[in-house]
């Protein structure tokens, strides 16, 4: 964001400097946000692998500790109930069992093929010894779960048009059309008032239409179009707006894909009518625009295009951008008005992007943040400020040790797409500093300081699948890293919602292992969860956790000729 020179910033600068004293060299640590991972904690229960969906005729699984709802120690002993109840007093018991050491019990129970409808509850008791009673109930949809593409035929329609609206929907589970099922369809004004409400069934395709007449004095706004299947509800937003068609086209064309701080930036603006002629004489107007708290006017381009309908510009790139720039690229907002003359106006919004360095050096960690105590991949990728990606070679100092100084160096090289990675053990600490030396074929270098955040403690786990897509038949093999005294990891995998298993693995020489076979049913995206029970002076019981989303795609046809 471009720094505004006036004379009262320049007064206060040097003031708060005195008064606050000079930053540091290099990043300022960022305030790291533990990461919230899957799990809900109630009273006296923590229930890994909840859902708000159960599918009739399927498996379910969940692992419950129970704990003491005051001092959160985990109750060994505890007789668990787990009770579906439904609106006309129906109850059916889906499991029965009792906690270990840990306080832990694995449910798995099968989800009932029908019931008198599908809002129903799931309750959990616990009968604990030396306490008494914990109960805890929650929501859930017993039904099939579908996702829902609604869709218009343009986005932005004039009063006394008709809206064309058609929907498709998916059984998410089974992969397969949503046939033959009831689908509520509605249209509400942007002050909310619902103009249709229309109820639907999904042909064998799972495809429903509507229409819906605009009045001619509709209100102009965003429309918002709902589609609701059981749980599921699907939104689309329209705009309704009188217009006039545009009499010519105008195109921008930046001379070079991204801009350093005080560059000059050229290019052309060109002007045609439809009709194939160019827009001679015609008034251009570029305004340039950057944002800090507010968004402001930089500076402004008059101009005429000439008998090809093309206007080249050229303006200086401010030479300040504060608190964007650092590893970062930072936009110019152009807004580009052509007159021609006859007097008709079009108008465009534009940006060029403006970036402090000619490579940009990002490091991210497998798990999102670093655990301690195991061997962390971290991802590093260098890149031009247009995104596009850059081989270099990087020289990556990591670590801290007891003096303060960076402990580990690396050389590696990044591939085609920009990316290398870089093995590390992180010891028990807050931040993780690096040094970034990214040096391109041409021999320009780039400094990039980062600082990358740990989470955990002596019981960290990580868990690593072997890839990030598979198709189906593939095999997912899976370790689990286990830092601490750990013999059991649990490791559960969810699609849409629902938890499809939840396996209980030994952990032998700090790593548990599991091998998946891929079929259909697990086509799509899925969560796959890692939890150990952390032991020893800091675990305390304490449920420990990381999660991995992997892509499952179809396995590729085979066609003959």
């Amino acid at each position: 964001m471009l720094q505004r020179q006036s004379h009262w910033i320049r007064l206060l600068v040097p003031l708060i400097i005195f008064i606050l004293g000079c930053p540091p060299p290099g990043p300022v640590p960022p305030d790291f946000v533990e990461e919230s991972l899957p799990g809900e904690t109630h009273t006296g229960f923590v229930i890994l692998g909840a859902t708000n969906y159960l599918v009739p005729d399927s498996q379910g699984a969940l692992l419950v500790q129970v704990q003491d709802p005051y001092s959160g120690q985990p109750q060994t002993n505890a007789r668990v109930r787990v009770v579906l109840n439904t609106p006309d007093g129906a109850a059916q018991e889906l499991f029965a069992g009792q906690t270990d050491n840990h306080g832990l019990v694995q449910v798995d129970f099968a989800v009932p093929t029908a019931l008198s409808a599908t809002e129903a509850t799931l309750a959990f008791t616990a009968d604990v010894p030396n306490y008494g009673q914990l109960y805890y109930e929650q929501d859930v949809y017993v039904g099939r779960v579908y996702n829902i593409l609604l869709s218009s035929d343009k986005p932005v329609y004039q009063p006394g048009q008709m809206i064309h609206i058609r929907t498709l929907a998916l059984d998410s589970n089974a992969l397969k059309a949503a046939q033959d099922q009831p689908l509520v369809l509605t249209v509400a004004d942007p002050e909310g008032n619902k103009l249709l409400r229309k109820e639907l069934t999904t042909s064998a395709f799972g495809i429903s239409s509507a229409d819906f007449q605009l009045d001619t004095q509709a209100m102009s706004g965003d429309y918002l179009l709902t589609a609701t299947m059981g749980p599921v509800t699907s939104s689309h937003t329209v705009e309704v707006k009188p217009y006039t068609l545009p009499r010519f086209a105008v195109t921008f064309q930046s001379d070079k894909t991204f801009y350093l701080p005080g560059d000059v930036a050229t290019g052309t603006v060109d002007a045609q009518y439809f009709f194939g002629k160019p827009v001679i004489g015609a008034q251009v107007v570029i305004k340039g625009f950057v944002t800090d708290v507010d968004r402001f006017q930089v500076f402004e381009l008059t101009g005429t295009t000439d008998d090809t309908g093309f206007y080249p510009y050229e303006f200086s790139v401010p030479d300040y951008f504060v608190g964007q720039l650092e590893n970062e690229t930072a936009t110019v907002d152009l807004e580009i008005s052509v007159i021609d003359t006859a007097n008709h106006s079009e108008s465009i919004d534009e940006s060029i992007t403006v970036a402090e360095q000619t490579i940009l050096v990002e490091a991210v960690p497998e798990s999102g943040f670093l655990r301690p105590g195991l061997e962390n991949v971290i991802y590093l990728q260098s890149s031009s400020p247009d995104g596009g990606a850059i081989q270099t070679t990087l020289t990556v100092q990591t670590g801290v040790t007891e003096t303060g100084t960076l402990s580990d160096t690396f050389i590696v090289t990044t591939d085609e797409f920009g990316l290398a990675t870089i093995t590390v053990t992180p010891h028990q600490q807050r931040f993780f500093p690096l040094t970034i030396t990214a040096t391109d074929s041409g021999g320009q270098q780039v400094v990039q300081p980062l600082i990358l955040g740990i989470q955990g403690n002596a019981n960290a786990v990580l868990l690593r699948p072997e890839r990030s897509q598979y198709a189906i038949g593939d095999t997912l093999n899976i370790d689990i890293y286990v830092a601490g005294t750990a013999t059991t990891a649990y490791l559960d995998v969810i699609k849409d919602g629902q938890t499809f298993g939840l396996a209980a693995l030994p952990v032998a020489d700090g790593v548990a292992q599991a091998a998946i076979d891929i079929d259909g049913s697990l086509l799509g995206t899925l969560e796959l969860n890692a939890y150990v029970i952390a032991s020893g002076a800091e675990g305390n019981g304490e449920i420990v956790r990381d999660r991995r989303f992997v892509l499952v795609n179809p396995a590729p046809a085979d066609v003959a000729v």
